[in-house]
C-alpha cells in the first residue's frame, strides 16, 4: 500500500482547512451545537470572537484566510471548511435572522425564547425573583462573560420588567459577535475577487464556489474516470464502484484525500482539472495486496479482489491508515513513475 504525491497546491489547501478547523490556530471554534451535540451544524466551525478583527496578528490571519477564500474561488481548488450560514451571509452582505443563530446555538435561542415567554411555564412576577438569578451579561462563543447595555451589566439584575430588554441585548450581541472577524476575512477576499459582485450570488452559491460541495457524488466521479489495463465492465472494477457507493460520505472524502489530496470533487465533469484514472494492479494473490494511489496523477491501482467484503476492507485500511504522500523522490516513487501508468 502506497500513496505517492508531490506537495501539490490542492494538498496544501486540504492542510490549510484542517489547520484552520483545529486548535492549532486561534481563528475558529466548534459551533456551540457541536460542543453540546444538539441541533444543526454540529460539524460547523465559527470565527473566534476573542480573535482580533480590526488589526494585529490575529486580524492579519483572518485577512490572509480571506485571500485564500478568493484564491479558491478563482482556481476551483476548494477549501474544505464547514462554515454556517451566519458567516457566509455576513460575507455576502445578506441579512441574518434568528434561524441562522439557532443553526449554530439552538440552546441559546431556546433559552431566550423561554425567558421571553416565561409566563407560559407558570412563572409570575411574584415568583420570578425566586427562580431567575441572571444579570445583564451573556456568554460569548469562546465562553467570555460579556456585559450588556454598557458598563455595570454584571451588577444589574434581570427582572420581570426588564427581561425582554435583556433578551434583545443578548441576542443582538450574539448575532453580531463575529462581525470584526468576518470584516477582516472580507478585506482579504476583496484583494483577490471583486466583492461588490457577490451580490449577484446567494450565500449558498458563494459557499459552494469557495468550499465546493461536501457530498462526494460517486456517479460524477465515475463520469470523469479513465481506465488503464481494465474496463468498466470488469468484475473487479464493478466491485470498486460498489465499494464507493456503499461507503459513507466521510469514507468517500477519505478516499479522495488518499487518491487526490483533496476531500471535495469539482462541481461538474467539465471542471475536473484531470480525469480520475483507475488501473489494474496485477499482482497475485490479489487479496493480499492493498490499492496504490498516485495523488499527483489522481490515479489508483486496484487489485482484482475476489469479494466485495475484502475489497472494502483493503480500501478502508488504505484510506484511513496511509499518510505518506510525499514519496516522489524515494526509490518507491521513482519506480512508480517508471511504471507507465500514463499510457492507455
Amino acid at each position: 500500500m502506497f500513496q505517492i504525491c508531490s506537495n501539490t497546491r490542492s494538498c496544501r489547501f486540504c492542510e490549510y482547512a484542517a489547520e484552520v478547523q483545529s486548535t492549532a490556530l486561534p481563528l475558529m471554534l466548534p459551533s456551540p451545537n457541536g460542543r453540546h451535540t444538539i441541533g444543526m451544524n454540529r460539524d460547523a466551525w465559527v470565527p473566534n470572537p476573542g480573535g482580533e478583527g480590526a488589526g494585529g496578528t490575529k486580524g492579519d490571519m483572518y485577512t490572509f484566510l480571506g485571500k485564500i477564500f478568493g484564491i479558491c474561488l478563482r482556481s476551483e481548488d476548494y477549501l474544505s471548511l464547514c462554515l454556517p450560514s451566519i458567516v457566509w451571509k455576513k460575507l455576502c452582505g445578506e441579512a441574518c435572522n434568528l434561524g441562522d443563530l439557532e443553526a449554530i446555538d439552538s440552546s441559546f435561542v431556546k433559552s431566550m425564547e423561554s425567558m421571553r415567554n416565561i409566563e407560559d411555564e407558570g412563572v409570575t412576577k411574584e415568583t420570578f425573583g425566586d427562580i431567575i438569578f441572571e444579570t445583564f451579561e451573556t456568554l460569548s462563543v469562546d465562553d467570555r462573560k460579556i456585559s450588556l447595555g454598557g458598563a455595570g451589566g454584571s451588577e444589574r439584575e434581570v427582572t420581570w420588567e426588564n427581561r425582554e430588554e435583556w433578551v434583545e441585548l443578548a441576542t443582538k450581541y450574539r448575532m453580531g459577535e463575529f462581525d470584526k472577524q468576518v470584516a477582516a476575512i472580507l478585506r482579504g477576499f476583496a484583494c483577490i475577487v471583486p466583492v461588490r459582485m457577490l451580490v449577484l450570488f446567494s450565500w449558498e452559491e458563494v459557499a459552494e464556489m469557495v468550499c465546493g460541495s461536501p457530498f462526494v457524488d460517486v456517479e460524477l466521479l465515475k463520469s470523469a474516470t479513465e481506465y488503464s489495463g481494465c474496463g468498466q465492465d470488469d468484475r473487479h472494477v464493478k466491485l470498486f464502484w460498489q465499494c464507493l457507493r456503499e461507503f459513507t460520505n466521510e469514507e468517500r472524502q477519505a478516499f479522495l484525500r488518499f487518491c487526490w489530496s483533496r476531500s471535495r470533487l469539482p462541481l461538474n465533469k467539465a471542471s475536473f482539472p484531470q480525469r480520475f484514472k483507475l488501473q489494474s494492479f496485477n499482482h497475485s494473490p490479489a487479496d493480499q495486496h492493498f490499492p496504490i494511489a498516485h495523488t499527483c496523477f489522481f490515479s489508483l491501482e486496484w487489485p482484482q479482489y475476489t469479494s466485495l467484503d475484502i475489497a472494502k476492507e483493503k480500501l478502508r485500511y488504505a484510506i484511513f491508515n496511509c499518510s505518506a504522500i510525499d514519496g516522489d523522490d524515494t526509490d518507491v516513487g521513482i519506480a512508480a513513475a517508471n511504471m507507465g501508468f500514463e499510457d492507455e
